[in-house]
């Protein structure tokens, strides 16, 4: 009787680390004209801003926080964030911008090419996250999911707009589609 030889051993592919370029990759939910929902990237709101309604958010306090981010961008991609304009030209040049009814396309590839490092959802800048919350010696603690989630009680919080808790969380509303 002949036994089959043994198989060589499997090597574990190696890990990578987690990436998603916000830039690029869809996350933000959007309404177009037509009623339809999509969701899209950044370049991708900024290049097709003139097709869209508005956001497609379920949560006001969501839309909020994004639209405080998006108005930045906005600032920046047609050139109203330098303080030293003059109101005058500050003026003509968001006039300017409003009057041809879209971003200008090299502008917006041009702001998120020279900020796409800084726009990642993991890595050692993670955008709008502290990477020193994952290093124990920082942070001793953990908190529940439901910190997160402006509308959910948290701690000793009130719970204002659902009773949930952070040993058993419910999940966040989805967007209707």
């Amino acid at each position: 009787m002949t036994h089959p030889a043994p198989s060589p051993p499997t090597i574990p592919a190696p890990q990578t680390a987690p990436s998603y370029d916000l830039t690029r990759q869809p996350w933000i939910p959007v309404l177009t004209h037509d009623g339809r929902t999509e969701t899209v990237g950044l370049t991708e709101l900024f290049l097709r801003a003139h097709e869209l309604r508005d956001l497609g958010l379920p949560l006001p306090a969501a839309t909020t926080a994004l639209r405080r981010v998006l108005a930045v961008m906005t600032y920046r991609i047609a050139g109203l964030d330098d303080p030293d304009l003059p109101v005058g030209r500050w003026r003509r040049q968001r006039r300017a911008v409003m009057d041809t009814g879209r971003f200008d396309p090299a502008a917006v590839e041009t702001y998120f090419h020279r900020h796409a490092a800084g726009l990642h959802l993991f890595g050692d800048r993670p955008f709008m996250q502290d990477p020193r919350l994952g290093d124990p010696a920082v942070c001793t603690s953990t908190s529940g999911v439901n910190k997160l989630a402006v509308t959910r009680p948290a701690g000793n919080n009130r719970a204002w707009f659902g009773h949930h808790f952070d040993a058993a969380p419910n999940r966040s509303p989805r967007p209707r589609r």
